[in-house]
């Protein structure tokens, strides 16, 4: 058991880490998106467009 301790603390520290990674790039990808957006579109580039359909407050900030 002392052993196996370190080696199991330190994969669940590492696969937590990496899913947490991914995690915070699939939350985030919508809100960078508009942003790319808006950005755009303060350079007058009004051919941008939201492509996704969501249906929570993002979605209603992206379709604005």
């Amino acid at each position: 058991m002392k052993k196996t301790l370190p080696f199991l603390a330190l994969l669940i520290f590492g696969v937590s880490l990496f899913a947490s990674f991914f995690y915070s790039r699939l939350i985030t990808r919508p809100i960078v998106d508009i942003s790319r957006i808006a950005a755009g579109i303060a350079a007058l580039d009004f051919n941008v467009r939201w492509k996704q359909h969501r249906t929570d407050e993002i979605g209603a900030l992206g379709a604005a």
